[in-house]
């Protein structure tokens, strides 16, 4: 049997890969692999993050929304505070693990006068991270029971409206993991009311997020004592 150049050729190509280029080839796979492990875990990273920035906005935002909707339509807040805070005889004071809270007026009949079924309280429910609103439907039995300013100016009051047996609780926010309120007078009118709040929102565990704003009460008066 005669070996030709051609038969050598043939022989060059079945050969296969050696030890040393078979090792090489593992090293540079293996590089390559823990560099793709690296940025796709980088990448997910990146966006847990961003998704937990976007979910700590749009729980801001919504409790936004709310406030604006409830005090720039209402007509007196009586008191405002942040949490561990308490307000007695007109004066803030520690109050340690209670939530923020207003306790307004938030519509009127055209009489004037603060019904009960026309107040309401916003609270700050901390052990569950939500806003909670309070208020007494007008077909309960005691709803247009009048109401004077005095009666719902201090924490006490706010207390006082939540053991009612005919007041409801809606969540009207979620994930808010702190919440600040002040009751001010823009301009320094004492007509004029307004509520600026300052709430960190986000899920339990993630890093909060502020949301800061002033809810300005557009038809502000105080009520007409009984």
């Amino acid at each position: 049997m005669t070996t030709g150049p051609a038969n050598l050729h043939l022989r060059g190509l079945r050969r296969g890969f050696t030890f040393v280029e078979m090792s090489i080839s593992l090293v540079v796979m293996t590089i390559i692999a823990g560099a793709l492990a690296g940025i796709i875990g980088a990448v997910g990273i990146t966006w847990r993050s961003s998704e937990d920035t976007q979910a700590a906005l749009v729980s801001g935002r919504q409790a936004s929304v709310q406030l604006y909707r409830l005090l720039r339509s209402a007509k007196y807040v009586g008191m405002a505070c942040g949490d561990d805070q308490q307000v007695a005889s007109g004066v803030v004071t520690p109050s340690a693990g209670s939530g923020g809270a207003i306790l307004f007026w938030k519509e009127d009949d055209g009489d004037q006068r603060m019904q009960l079924c026309e107040i309401a309280l916003i609270e700050h429910d901390r052990s569950a991270s939500t806003l909670i609103l309070h208020q007494v439907p007008k077909t309960a039995p005691n709803a247009s029971t009048v109401y004077s300013p005095g009666d719902t100016d201090e924490s006490s009051d706010a207390s006082a409206l939540k053991a009612l047996a005919t007041v409801r609780r809606q969540v009207i926010a979620r994930n808010i993991r702190s919440a600040r309120f002040v009751r001010s007078s823009p301009g320094g009118l004492p007509e004029c009311q307004a509520v600026e709040f300052a709430m960190g929102c986000g899920a339990e565990g993630k890093p909060p997020r502020t949301e800061y704003g002033t809810a300005a009460l557009r038809g502000s008066f105080s009520p007409k004592t009984p």
